[in-house]
Parts: C-alpha cells; sequence; structure tokens
C-alpha cells in the first residue's frame, strides 16, 4: 500500500475529492450572493429613480424619513440574504462531511482488519 502524508494515497484522493466538492458549493453559493447582491442594487437604484420622481412634491422632512426606511429595507434585504447564503452553505459543507466521514470509516474498517 502505498502512502501520502502519513495516509494511504486512497484516503488522500476521497478527501481532495470531497474537499473539492465543498470548495464548489461555496463558489456556488458566491455566486448565488452575488446574484441576490445585483438585484438588490437593481431594486435600490430602481427606488432612488422613483423618489427622485417625487422629490419636487414632498417636504425635505418626508424624504429624509423615506430614505431612512429605504437604507433600513436595504440592509434587513442584504441580511436575509446573507443568512440564507451561509445557511445553504452550512448545509452542503454538512453534507459534504457526512459523506466523506462515512467514506472514511469505510476505508479504515478494512485496514484495521489487516493491521
Amino acid at each position: 500500500m502505498k502512502w501520502l502524508n502519513g495516509m494511504p494515497i486512497g484516503i488522500n484522493l476521497i478527501l481532495g475529492f470531497f474537499l473539492n466538492r465543498v470548495a464548489e458549493g461555496l463558489n456556488d453559493a458566491a455566486k448565488q450572493i452575488a446574484s441576490a447582491s445585483q438585484q438588490i442594487s437593481s431594486n435600490s437604484q430602481t427606488l432612488a429613480a422613483g423618489n427622485s420622481e417625487q422629490a419636487a412634491s414632498i417636504s425635505v422632512k418626508e424624504m429624509s424619513s423615506m430614505t431612512r426606511q429605504n437604507t433600513e429595507v436595504s440592509r434587513e434585504s442584504c441580511k436575509i440574504v446573507k443568512t440564507l447564503e451561509l445557511t445553504s452553505t452550512i448545509e452542503d459543507i454538512s453534507k459534504a462531511s457526512e459523506e466523506t466521514s462515512k467514506i472514511v470509516k469505510t476505508i479504515e474498517l478494512p485496514l484495521r482488519q489487516t493491521y
């Protein structure tokens, strides 16, 4: 049996495979976050355009209040998106970890029997 970094080569290959899957999951989550951010940015621009049109007919006090509300809504939207994406990423990592654990156990059993 060939060894690499103190472990059988097969285990290294399997762990590498699952680490790649985790990395792919993180990459997908990052893409989803980027997409959600673009949507939020687009919605904010649309909202700002609407506010500009109404600016002539409302008082400075009303506009200030609306701006604060819009800012808070945008912040909350970002928090929600980040929480959803983080939850999705954690679930992906957990699934990959469980799969890796099962495979490592499957590999360890014959190794223990041979020693």
